[in-house]
């Protein structure tokens, strides 16, 4: 469970950061997320580079390899998504939103996978994503409405969980 506080106060405390970085530095959509994809991409060839010198690579079918390309593509559109809603919205809100994940989870998993889970899963997927919800509303109208970062988040997630399927299938692949 301390593993599971460490992860999510990592990723609270990277969300915040990234906000300010984009309020600060980034105004546009396309620089933030490019130059996390510079870092990924620096990190990835060297990684690559180390496992062909030390011949741990064994290069995989070309249909594998192109399902392992996809989790960073989507990934890359999840986070000008991301870097969008932020723009719109403060952080708390846009973090907080990015909880529905478990929603496109369980359809994955249904479809792709066949799993079935118990009532007392889908009970607390319910829960999280109304709670990720509740956070979305706009107080500043005095209605019930939704903040315009809901549906930008709800993109990116939905794009992040494809990137999740798909990183899922490689791995079980290899």
């Amino acid at each position: 469970i301390c593993s599971l506080l460490f992860v999510t106060l990592s990723f609270g405390l990277i969300g915040f950061i990234d906000k300010i970085v984009i309020d600060r530095y980034f105004q546009t959509v396309w620089s933030y997320p490019f130059f996390t994809m510079m870092f990924f991409g620096v990190y990835c060839s060297g990684i690559l580079i180390y496992r062909i010198a030390t011949g741990l690579f064994h290069p995989l079918s070309f249909g594998v390899m192109v399902i392992a390309l996809v989790p960073g593509i989507t990934h890359f559109a999840s986070a000008i998504i991301t870097t969008k809603a932020l723009i719109k919205a403060d952080a708390s809100t846009v973090f907080g939103l990015s909880q529905v994940n478990p929603v496109f989870a369980v359809f994955w998993s249904f479809l792709i996978f066949q799993n079935i889970y118990s009532w007392q899963n889908y009970v607390g997927i319910m829960l999280i994503v109304a709670c990720a919800l509740l956070l979305g509303i706009d107080n500043s109208a005095h209605k019930f409405r939704l903040n315009k970062a809901v549906w930008w988040v709800m993109g990116a997630t939905f794009l992040r969980s494809i990137s999740d399927l798909c990183l899922k299938y490689t791995l079980t692949e290899m």
